[in-house]
């Protein structure tokens, strides 16, 4: 008698179980259309962020010049507000010629002298920023995706060029 109970209440279960996984399956899968609209959203907010100038860039990987790719962990990236570029970026490569110290390296704030915004095929937008501190002059490039993927790499006068890999935070848009 009790087995046929337990196994009784364990097809009871699993009957439960299935039902369960079949609901939540059917309530909390996106449909075809509501994956679309979350792209055209996305990249709705992705023009907006670059049309008004206000973009922050959270990066995730680095690829110094000499050295193998590497990811990065904490709060790394770049702000852009209007005609003020932030930059905090981790730096790995050879350096010419710097202030004693080290100097500042990739994090600082400065005005932006030369802003340029291109659109590329696929609605994609690359970005050059131009800028200067008192250690070094700085090209920003950023190549921005409908997604709000960016590929961004960074020129300098006194150092060896870096690129890094990351995302447009579209919740913070540029405000430091």
């Amino acid at each position: 008698m009790k087995i046929s109970t337990i196994s009784g209440m364990g097809t009871v279960a699993l009957c439960v179980g299935f039902l369960t996984v079949l609901a939540a399956c059917a309530s909390g899968g996106t449909t075809a259309e509501q994956r679309a609209r979350q792209v055209d959203e996305t990249a709705r907010r992705v023009a907006a962020a670059i049309e008004g100038r206000r973009l922050w860039v959270d990066v995730d990987y680095m690829f110094p010049a000499r050295t193998a790719p590497r990811s990065v962990s904490g709060s790394y990236g770049i702000a852009v507000s209007g005609d003020t570029l932030r930059s905090w970026l981790p730096y790995i490569g050879r350096a010419y010629q710097l202030p004693y110290g080290g100097g500042k390296g990739l994090a600082f704030s400065a005005l932006i002298s030369q802003y340029d915004e291109r659109q590329q095929k696929g609605g994609d937008t690359r970005v050059t920023i131009k800028t200067r501190n008192d250690e070094d002059d700085f090209v920003y490039t950023l190549q921005i995706y409908t997604n709000g993927r960016v590929d961004l790499t960074v020129v300098m006068r006194e150092r060896e060029r870096i690129s890094y890999s990351g995302r447009l935070d579209l919740d913070k848009e540029g405000r430091p």
